[in-house]
């Protein structure tokens, strides 16, 4: 299938200076037919690559590789895994340094984590509750933390071209779920010195699950692309770059 873009600009035709806002405020509209069996798999792969010339001597970018799948059984309970690994660049050239020198920071972080919790339906969809994870594999461990993650998931609205069935997957606590959650916005003028997309909802769907890029480049409009069929989530590669830390 091919890749469905949006063009976050285009949504606000009309709006010369759009201000930044969320999907879920306009135009995610919940169906409660879209999960009404929800047993099974749902994952995603996120790709995105963020860039910004604040001015003509700095260079911003932020990307993120990575997924996440959660699983859930007749039982009630839930396992999931979530794995990415973050850069940020930064370099500011020598004619506007106070020092007049160039200069580069770079930083980067890497996470693997299993899950584990329990799922309960709902009018619109359905709700996770994660309360154990371990680190570095998507098995859980022995021993255990409680992730205090919550997650209420519904059907996506025609706001985002989506293959059928997708849900997204929002934390009412708000925060970036480790990284690899987005806040669906559309950058103002303002926003264009913020490169980094992260929120706090995660779109997912039944196998083979969604690939989603998110793109800015030199300061243009964000692009979104939804296709279905996400790789898997390469724990293998993943687990040797959380260890070498």
């Amino acid at each position: 299938m091919a890749l469905t873009e949006v063009d976050f600009g285009t949504l606000h035709r009309g709006l010369r200076y759009p201000a930044m806002w969320k999907i879920g405020a306009i135009g995610l509209v919940a169906c409660a037919t879209a999960a009404a069996d929800p047993l099974g798999r749902w994952s995603m792969n996120l790709d995105v690559h963020y860039s910004a010339n604040p001015t003509t001597e700095q260079l911003i970018e932020h990307s993120v590789m990575g997924a996440a799948w959660v699983e859930l059984a007749s039982d009630g309970t839930v396992t999931g895994c979530l794995g990415r690994t973050i850069r940020d660049f930064s370099a500011q050239g020598h004619y506007e340094a106070s020092d007049h020198k160039d200069h580069h920071q770079s930083s980067d972080h890497q996470l693997l984590l299993a899950l584990g919790g329990t799922w309960t339906a709902s009018a619109t969809g359905f709700d996770l509750l994660f309360t154990a994870a371990s680190g570095d594999s998507c098995k859980l461990g022995a021993v255990t933390s409680d992730p205090q993650l919550a997650l209420h998931c519904t059907a996506v609205g025609s706001a985002i071209p989506a293959p059928a069935g997708t849900v997204v997957c929002t934390n009412p606590a708000g925060g970036n779920i480790d990284g690899l959650g987005l806040a669906f916005v559309s950058p103002s003028r303002a926003m264009q010195r913020v490169p980094n997309p992260s929120g706090p909802s995660l779109l997912l769907a039944r196998t083979p699950g969604l690939l989603v890029v998110s793109t800015r480049r030199n300061n243009g409009p964000a692009i979104l692309a939804i296709s279905a069929g996400a790789a898997a989530l390469n724990e293998a590669v993943l687990g040797e770059l959380v260890k070498r830390r």
